[in-house]
């Protein structure tokens, strides 16, 4: 009997220890694959700030686009009354 239990003594030990190494390969895996989702998410938001920088850069161009071209047809209108009056 004696001998027996030592067999299961180091079959269980065994067992234990490839489940233990098994442990630690998936948890330092997991570590890794945490790192990168860390650095992926913060490239996603430099590209979400630099998307939003964008649009604002637009936004004013768009503003100042709209106003340039107001004036532009308040200058004419201007114009084509002095030119009518005048002749």
């Amino acid at each position: 009997m004696e001998h027996a239990t030592e067999i299961l003594v180091i079959i269980t030990s065994s067992v234990l220890v490839i489940f233990l190494l098994l442990g630690i390969v998936s948890l330092i895996t997991l570590l890794v694959v945490l790192k990168k989702l860390s650095q992926l998410i913060h490239k996603a938001e430099n590209a979400a700030e630099a998307i939003e920088s964008f649009s604002a850069t637009a936004r004013t161009l768009a503003q100042s686009v709209t106003i340039s071209s107001m004036v532009g047809s308040f200058i004419k209108s201007f114009v084509a009354r002095n030119g009518k009056k005048g002749k």
